[in-house]
């Protein structure tokens, strides 16, 4: 399976002239895309309504390759790369906050690079922004430069539909919420005294706890929860749970329900209480069958 990672730097080095990445996390696909763009040696443009179109450093840094960690001097090699590309602090090009303006400047560019175009979907109903969009994405489409147009949601015209490719960010699996966990705690570490009494099977657990959550969503409810027991102890496993339940509900697309009820309490559909325990039975069995496994039985 590609990762996102991966997926990215094809998408960016056959030259595809749009990617969209339909998100609420910004924050995510900027540290995604100045990675990938460190390692090619390809400079970072970021844009808003608010500050135009800026040249960006690739100072944040790149934390995973092919889904695996990077190590201390693969990080600071990295950072080595990303600092010859740009400057450190961001250089802002002028005339260019309208949307029609950044895409006149983008048409005269003359070197390979990506553009990152945040919130850049509420103005794909102007059809100026549109045909200056194609026109940009069309000359893009012959060279080695991509447009990264991010936000939550996202609806592309028709025209641009042959030039688009999407990319997709899944939601963090174990392995990467255990990595948020480790990566939050030292955070927070490095200005506060807090103690770690989380064993590895606590680790898991937390880890569980978090699913359905975005990678930003995750670190938010890991900081509160962590702050408010000043440690990574054993109730933060439970108390999370909250934390996300509370994320989850202002949201708008779920809803919590507090319920004491069991299958008792629940008439008919006999067979698929039958099958129901016998699922968590046999779930039961496995975790020990497991257990005894590790220990050697």
């Amino acid at each position: 399976m590609t990762t996102p990672i991966e997926r990215l730097k094809i998408l960016i080095n056959s030259s595809t002239p749009v990617v969209v990445i339909e998100t609420v996390e910004e924050i995510r696909v900027v540290k995604l895309v100045r990675g990938v763009c460190a390692e090619a040696n390809l400079p970072v443009f970021e844009w808003s309504i608010a500050d135009g179109l800026t040249r960006s450093g690739s100072s944040a840094p790149v934390t995973v390759q092919g889904g695996r960690p990077l190590s201390g001097q693969e990080q600071a090699q990295r950072m080595a790369q990303a600092s010859n590309l740009a400057e450190q602090v961001q250089v802002a090009v002028g005339n260019t906050r309208e949307p029609a303006q950044v895409l006149g400047h983008l048409e005269t560019m003359t070197i390979n690079a990506v553009v990152i175009l945040k919130d850049f979907h509420r103005h794909l109903d102007d059809p100026v922004v549109v045909r200056r969009l194609r026109d940009v994405a069309q000359q893009f489409s012959a060279n080695r430069r991509t447009l990264i147009i991010t936000g939550p949601s996202i609806t592309v015209p028709p025209e641009l539909a042959s030039l688009i490719e999407y990319l997709d960010l899944p939601l963090p699996d174990a392995a990467r919420l255990r990595q948020i966990v480790e990566e939050t705690f030292t955070r927070l570490s490095g200005t506060r005294s807090l103690k770690r009494t989380l064993d590895a099977a606590g680790l898991n657990a937390l880890a569980d706890n978090l699913r359905g959550l975005t990678e930003e969503e995750a670190e938010r409810a890991l900081s509160q929860t962590i702050i408010a027991h000043y440690a990574l102890a054993p109730e933060v496993v439970t108390d999370i749970l909250e934390a996300k339940k509370n994320l989850l509900r202002h949201s708008g697309m779920v809803e919590f329900i507090d319920t004491s009820e069991n299958f008792s309490s629940i008439a008919g559909l006999e067979k698929l209480k039958l099958w129901l325990q016998a699922r968590r039975a046999h779930g039961r069995k496995a975790r020990v069958a497991s257990d005894w496994s590790r220990l050697g039985a």
